[in-house]
């Protein structure tokens, strides 16, 4: 908690360890015999055998080490009896933030003839660990008054979150020392020399409180014990002397804001209660509103009053993670504002000395833009005021100037330096909103430009457009959005190449060749310069070409010997091997063509095969029907019903095979198949991604294209491009209403005479 005093901590640190020094080469202990000797308030106190030099963090510090007293943080009231029906000790301490803690009592001893006195107090932390109080007091028996004073130390290691300490001694020992009853004038009584140390053995074990007081013939041990076996509940011990007739024993209650104590004392046979409140919120509490607080000034972007408010926080909680972590993040960025702060002020004095009063008016308003506090920047503006209207009128026409020679960075660097000056200029108003609007236009077609590129995947200049277009335009969220995504693409981008060569590489070992080389080209689309996957698919871009010939070839032979059905499974063959195969395709469609009611019998082979439980064939010449009649209802139901009796294996591969030849809304059904069966299916969510992208791709296409043929006035053909759009996603809303209009537009010009 390094906030709670002033930086230069050494010259206060060696102040006050000379001032101990002269007072033990000076001070000598008298033998006077004073009933003050023996007055010890707090139940507490007198519990742990007298032995509260440290350990006791109670408003009774005030008389026991007032050094004690810094380690509050919440005012504090406290009322001690040890007669019956009289309040002997009565304190209060109140803590101010950077100021230390401040405390007042009034006490009456009990004897026979009872000193009266009132002491007020201060605790400080010079550093973290290391605590100094004084006291005063003002003492008065029968006719007699005389003044006093005290002085303590305390040693108090903490293991806060800036300062790590060993284990065994952070937040477990204590070390303290205090100078008590030193005389001011004519002596009443013996002073006293205390020195004293605490241990905790664990973090919830039992305390060890040790004391030894020096006084002129008459020094004591005082050793006590503190245990809580409750985090409400404490009981304590202590003996004198070690003198097994001076003993104490006792007990306290805490609850919220509120503590009880109750002792006995063996020594003095008396019973003494002290009770203390805690007056207003948990020192927690208060760091939380703090905090709160800072980053209320964060949002502001007042860095200044957000590290006014950590240090606040830190004060009250030297441990509160969230304002240590805030307090790292803006010390480095105070500094820069700092730097630039003082960089402003030189060169808003330098034109100053140059009798440029606009740009130094304009310096100077930039750094209360930084710091609205700054005295150095307030005081040059209110001095330079009256001069800076001459200059503003004469900026105005070089600003109107550079504006009309197309040097618009220059003029709108001039009109916003006029605003800063002269918020109410109407011209450079007008003249910032031509600016902007220009500024608007050109963001805008870098940042449709960084879409285009992005859209096709190339990052590198998709980034550098949207890059362009926020360095003109700040504010436009969509393209920090799309920069932020291509960032996180980046990432992602290394991981999932790396996932991919491995699939196609085992792919290429299973000779599923298709497949790898479709995944060799996915890598590529996302790293179009990937060594590997370059040098693979031109390779098997060769063995697909010699594998899917032979099968060609073969069902060219079979073709020419009429056996279609043949030839027909040789082609399909071939353009399972290689989807482009444009002979097999084409000897394919003349198959097609060839044979009248070709439909119906691929039809009935599909009945037949789905009734001998052959599915895959099934779903093959339902395809093949629906292939020559789409909207066919019977084939459709009996590959539905087909897919369903398929194993994961042959649906993965018939997904495969529709995926590779580019039917991807074919390929999306058979993956749903898939994973009807297996939710987790990886390979299957994924390429079913992939189809939904390709897909998705096309919705864009095909309805752009739609939209192109529709100002042609060419309906029908732009109906077709929308029911492309409409197959792949039947809610298309732009597709819906396009295909509306373009409909009405076609029964207008079938209606027209």
């Amino acid at each position: 908690m390094p906030l709670l005093c002033s930086r230069k901590t050494f010259s206060p640190v060696r102040v006050f360890l000379c001032f101990l020094f002269m007072l033990f080469h000076l001070l000598r202990p008298c033998r006077a015999q004073d009933e003050l000797d023996s007055f010890s308030p707090g139940a507490k106190a007198i519990g742990i055998g007298y032995s509260a030099v440290v350990g006791l963090y109670d408003a009774s510090a005030l008389y026991w080490n007032p050094a004690s007293l810094a380690v509050m943080r919440c005012p504090q009231g406290l009322l001690s009896i040890h007669e019956p029906f009289t309040a002997n000790y009565l304190a209060y301490s109140h803590f101010v933030p950077k100021f230390g803690s401040f405390a007042a009592s009034i006490a009456s001893t009990w004897e026979n003839d009872p000193i009266q006195f009132a002491t007020a107090g201060w605790g400080y932390q010079l550093i973290p660990g290391l605590f100094v109080g004084l006291n005063m007091n003002g003492l008065q028996q029968s006719e007699h008054s005389w003044m006093t004073f005290g002085v303590g130390m305390l040693f108090r290691p903490t293991n806060s979150i800036l300062q790590q300490r060993s284990p065994y001694i952070a937040d477990r020992l204590a070390v303290g020392f205090s100078l008590h009853n030193i005389p001011l004038g004519q002596q009443h009584g013996n002073h006293q020399i205390r020195l004293g140390l605490s241990y905790q053995f664990t973090a919830t074990g039992p305390t060890l409180h040790y004391a030894r007081h020096f006084m002129s013939g008459d020094d004591s041990n005082h050793l006590g014990l503190l245990f809580n076996p409750t985090p409400h509940v404490r009981v304590f011990a202590g003996i004198k002397d070690f003198d097994s007739s001076k003993y104490s024993f006792g007990g306290g209650f805490e609850r919220d804001n509120l503590s009880l104590d109750l002792t006995f004392d063996a020594l003095t046979k008396r019973l003494a209660l002290t009770t203390s409140a805690r007056i207003g919120a948990h020192p927690k509490q208060i760091a939380d509103r703090y905090y709160n607080d800072a980053m209320e000034a964060l949002k502001r972007r007042d860095i200044k009053a957000a590290l006014q408010r950590c240090e606040y926080v830190l004060i009250y909680d030297e441990n509160h993670t969230k304002a240590n972590n805030l307090e790292k993040l803006l010390l480095p960025v105070l500094a820069k504002e700092n730097v630039k702060i003082d960089s402003l002020l030189v060169e808003g004095q330098t034109f100053q000395n140059q009798s440029n009063y606009l740009a130094a008016a304009a310096q100077y308003l930039l750094v209360l833009k930084i710091d609205p506090k700054n005295r150095e920047a307030q005081q040059a503006i209110a001095m330079i005021r009256p001069k800076v209207n001459i200059d503003v009128e004469r900026w105005y026409q070089q600003a109107v100037q550079a504006y009309n020679d197309a040097d618009i960075q220059r003029a709108k660097e001039l009109f916003e330096a006029i605003i800063l000056v002269r918020p109410d200029h109407f011209g450079s108003k007008n003249y910032l909103v031509k600016i902007q609007s220009y500024h608007s236009k050109i963001a805008e077609q870098h940042y449709f430009a960084g879409l285009g590129y992005y859209s096709q995947r190339k990052l590198d200049l998709a980034e550098t457009e949207f890059d362009k277009a926020l360095a003109i335009d700040p504010n436009l969220e969509d393209a920090a959005n799309y920069l932020r995504r291509i960032k996180n693409e980046r990432k992602e981008i290394s991981l999932e190449i790396s996932d991919m060569l491995d699939q196609a590489q085992r792919l290429d070992a299973n000779k599923s060749w298709n497949d790898a080389l479709r995944m060799y080209q996915e890598i590529l689309k996302i790293q179009p310069d990937h060594s590997f996957a370059l040098q693979r698919q031109k390779e098997l871009l060769a063995t697909i070409t010699s594998s899917a010939e032979r099968y060609y070839d073969r069902g060219k032979t079979a073709y020419d010997n009429k056996d279609y059905r043949t030839a027909l499974e040789l082609f399909n063959a071939a353009l399972a091997i290689d989807p482009s195969h444009s002979g097999a395709r084409r000897y394919k469609n003349l198959i097609a063509d060839s044979r009248t009611g070709q439909s119906r019998k691929y039809l009935e082979l599909a009945r037949e095969h789905f009734e001998n439980r052959e599915w895959r064939e099934a779903i093959t010449w339902a395809d093949s029907a629906l292939n020559m009649n789409p909207s066919h209802a019977e084939a459709t139901t009996i590959k539905r019903n087909a897919l369903t009796k398929l194993d994961i294996e042959s649906l993965m591969r018939q997904a495969r095979a529709e995926y590779i030849a580019g039917r991807y809304l074919e390929a999306l059904e058979l993956f749903d198949s898939v994973l009807i069966k297996d939710a987790d299916h990886a390979e299957a969510q994924q390429l079913r991604q992939r189809c939904q992208i390709e897909l998705n791709a096309r919705v864009d296409e095909f309805f752009n294209l739609g939209i192109q043929l529709y100002t042609e006035e060419k309906y029908q053909q732009a109906i077709n491009m929308w029911n492309n759009v409409l197959r792949i996603n039947p809610y298309h809303k732009g597709a819906l209403d396009y295909k509306s209009k373009a409909q009405e537009n076609l029964d207008v010009l079938k209606n027209m005479p």
